[in-house]
């Protein structure tokens, strides 16, 4: 079942008809989105520290009490051109705060600017960066939505491949067509 906030948004793409290839670039797009952004707000009981993770832009959206030796990376969604921290705010300030585990929210370069793999070399980087961050893989888990979720998985073959740790347990929320094969 779709929440709240997710069947308001889709609501409002409908009703803009964002979406008309013949009415919007995927640049302006991106900008309409980005613009929306601040209609959805975080948790009030959650903090929000902007940080670079290995030089990946991203943030902290931290519960009261959340524990220091674990993580939750989270990859947000946006079809590959579009998404950020603060399009996945709300949501994520949500994530946190019904866990009650901090979460790294990161801005991975979009396309078109940046094509595939950038993307998920800039989730390999700050995932890496929370393990020197002093977090042990057992108490990291990564999550993302649709190509979040996409790069989520992706992630979780490229540490395999690589021979690096993995973590405890990830998450693709609707993470649609996929490049792995």
């Amino acid at each position: 079942m779709a929440s709240l906030q997710s069947t308001i948004l889709q609501f409002w793409l409908r009703r803009q008809n964002l979406f008309g290839a013949e009415k919007y670039d995927p640049l302006s797009l991106r900008m309409r989105i980005e613009h929306t952004a601040g209609k959805f707000k975080p948790h009030r009981n959650v903090q929000i520290i902007p940080v670079y993770a290995g030089g990946v832009p991203a943030e902290w959206l931290i519960p009261n009490s959340a524990p220091l030796d674990r993580a939750l990376l989270y990859i947000h969604g946006g079809a590959w051109f579009m998404g950020s921290t603060r399009t996945h705010r709300g949501f994520v300030s949500n994530l946190a705060y019904a866990s009650g585990i901090r979460v790294l929210s990161i801005n991975y370069r979009l396309a078109p600017e940046y094509p595939f793999p950038a993307g998920l070399e800039d989730c390999i980087t700050a995932y890496e960066w929370l393990l020197n961050f002093g977090i042990s893989p057992n108490k990291i888990v990564v999550a993302g939505d649709s190509a979040g979720g996409n790069l989520t998985l992706a992630l979780l073959v490229a540490l395999r491949e690589a021979g690096k740790s993995l973590p405890a347990g990830a998450v693709a929320l609707d993470c649609g067509q996929s490049r792995l094969k």
